[in-house]
């Protein structure tokens, strides 16, 4: 799998000259080669595209700089200046990957990025929020969403790193964790999730993957296809056939099912999944292959029952 994540920026003003400097945390590069996860950093806005198309999925890290009001329609507090501004490269980049369906993860600054993205609007200050000690605090999970089946819990606790919030949630989101004082901590629409905490140095590792292989594995297009079509494992070297009787009658069982999604996999394997497309070649032979083993031509071979 390829993800690709935003990289950020932060200033250190003693250390020129290498006192600009494009980071990523250790945790993301530590926790995705365990679960190996190619990842691809965004830290220009020079071939996003390619990277959309090539990529599975997109991870908006959380960042130093808060967003500019003036993406949602307001002027800035007074005293509060806004040096580096990062938002168009993000914008860009989360439009693209959701143009073309595939899965977003927020984290803290990432849910405000996302939230302004797609037109709501954040508090420009909230205090209480901005924990350094690292204490935790409670946030309610909302039931009938993907946050609470990752979690499974009706409240969880959390680390709190921001001093920015939403405050109008944008069209067509739903929230999912919500705080004890009424912070938003929590949004999703479809693929898209994001949290204002940061998961990835909560100490728990598994419930980050967890985060990771819910979001990010439902877009792997062959195993959606066979997680809808196939009843067992195909391809078990002890299968004797299953209810659909003889091997061959499943694997034409599954060539017929998987005909019902044509139309996905000719838009699919034409643009955002082209990656993928000598996978799915070699995928579709073993089936024909099972289906009709006396063929030697093409895929009828003969058969009368094809």
């Amino acid at each position: 799998m390829r993800l690709a994540i935003i990289g950020r920026y932060e200033e250190y003003i003693n250390e020129k000259p290498f006192n600009k400097r494009l980071y990523l945390d250790y945790d993301y590069k530590r926790i995705f080669d365990d679960l190996d996860i190619f990842l691809i950093p965004v830290i220009s806005e020079k071939n996003i595209e390619q990277i959309a198309t090539y990529c599975d999925g997109l991870v908006v890290t959380g960042s130093p700089n808060n967003i500019n009001p003036k993406y949602y329609g307001e002027k800035p507090m007074a005293g509060v200046n806004y040096n580096y501004d990062d938002f168009p490269l993000v914008r860009d980049i989360v439009k693209l990957f959701a143009s073309l369906n595939k899965p977003i993860l927020g984290i803290c600054a990432g849910i405000q990025e996302i939230n302004v993205i797609f037109g709501g609007t954040l508090y420009q200050d909230i205090k209480g929020h901005y924990l350094k000690d690292e204490s935790k605090h409670i946030v309610k999970l909302q039931e009938d969403t993907i946050l609470f089946d990752i979690y499974n819990k009706k409240e969880i606790e959390v680390n709190s790193f921001h001093r920015q919030a939403i405050k109008e949630i944008a069209k067509g989101f739903k929230i999912s964790a919500i705080s004890n004082d009424g912070v938003i901590e929590g949004i999703e629409k479809d693929n898209i999730i994001a949290v204002q905490w940061h998961p990835e140095v909560m100490n728990n590792d598994i419930v980050f993957k967890k985060i990771i292989n819910k979001l990010f594995n439902n877009n792997d297009f062959i195993d959606e296809i066979l997680k809808d079509v196939a009843p067992c494992s195909l391809f078990c070297s002890t299968c004797t056939g299953c209810k659909y009787g003889e091997i061959s009658n499943h694997a034409k069982e599954l060539l017929r099912l998987l005909e019902g999604h044509k139309e996905f996999l000719d838009i699919n394997l034409k643009s955002a999944y082209r990656h993928k497309l000598d996978e799915f070649i070699v995928f579709e032979k073993k089936l024909k292959k099972y289906a009709y083993p006396k063929c030697d031509g093409c895929r009828t071979g003969g058969e009368v029952d094809c």
